[in-house]
């Protein structure tokens, strides 16, 4: 009898279980959404809520920054100290360098030494150029001195001075205008004809003036130009060669001053006036002829 109870005893008991594992297999669905609605799986899984993961992961970022910057920190530092001179130390405060850092201490030596060998070689450099100037300078003022050495033979052939003859007037004791000739030294060209009649123009110099002799010529008037065909000078002068107001005497000497310098140039025979580039057939209010040229023979008294 006990053996029959049992046995009904774990039938019923299999037949419960299966009753339920056949609802669950039935309901799984419904048991699975009412898990996850209640949460109920953390009940039975060990897994770190979300928020702290964040956290974690933030404090990671940090933690990162942070390393970074002290790197940055780090190398900074050490380009400073190899830009930097240091001062003398003691013995004592060396052999503590030297324990402490000393790879340091010999890469911060060997820095110092490159730029001082960097610095001494842009020294001999600048001092190189500064003497390759200075020699130039020096080859260039030879050079300078050279040249003008070859120009100052130059220079005096320009100087080269000859003899001219002009003619002044004086007054006698009489009271009568006399022709005169003076010598006058002028620096020799290639328009000798035109250096005697511009020194003429010029009037007597100062060592003439003391000896007596006087220009009769207006002290206004200007040579234009000369151009000598077959013996004559076209001797073209500006108007106020027009305007004498010492009479018809004057008039005369003026002109005879002209023509006789100009005649004692070899290729001048004769003088044909010109005012203002035109021919004019008398000179002044006087009416003396300058219609044709005149020669020293127009002059004989």
């Amino acid at each position: 009898m006990g053996k029959k109870n049992t046995s009904l005893g774990c039938f019923f008991w299999l037949a419960f279980i299966l009753l339920i594992a056949l609802l669950f297999f039935i309901n799984k669905d419904n048991i699975a959404r009412v898990f996850e609605n209640t949460n109920a799986m953390s009940i039975f899984q060990k897994k770190e809520p979300q928020q702290e993961k964040e956290i974690e992961a933030d404090l990671q970022g940090i933690q990162n920054e942070i390393e970074k910057i002290r790197a940055a920190e780090k190398a900074e530092e050490a380009s400073e100290k190899k830009t930097e001179i240091k001062p003398e130390e003691t013995p004592n405060q060396a052999q503590k360098t030297e324990k402490k850092d000393s790879g340091e201490e010999k890469t911060q030596k060997d820095t110092r030494f490159k730029e001082e060998k960097k610095t001494a070689s842009q020294k001999s450099n600048e001092k190189t150029a500064k003497t390759e100037v200075q020699s130039v300078k020096k080859t260039q003022e030879n050079k300078n001195k050279e040249e003008s050495k070859k120009e100052e033979p130059k220079l005096e052939q320009k100087k080269e001075k000859r003899n001219y003859k002009v003619y002044l007037a004086k007054i006698d004791s009489d009271g009568k205008l006399v022709r005169k000739a003076v010598m006058r030294q002028l620096i020799k060209t290639d328009s000798p004809l035109t250096d005697a009649i511009q020194s003429l123009l010029q009037g007597p110099t100062t060592e003439e003036a003391k000896q007596g002799f006087r220009s009769f010529i207006p002290p206004d008037t200007k040579l234009l130009s000369i151009e000598v065909k077959n013996g004559v000078a076209e001797v073209n002068i500006s108007e106020d060669f027009q305007f004498n107001r010492y009479g018809i005497e004057a008039y005369q000497a003026q002109l005879e001053q002209i023509v006789f310098t100009a005649c004692e140039f070899s290729t001048v025979s004769s003088v044909q006036f010109l005012i203002n580039g035109k021919k004019k057939e008398y000179l002044g209010a006087e009416g003396i002829w300058i219609g044709s040229p005149l020669s020293v023979n127009s002059f004989v008294r």
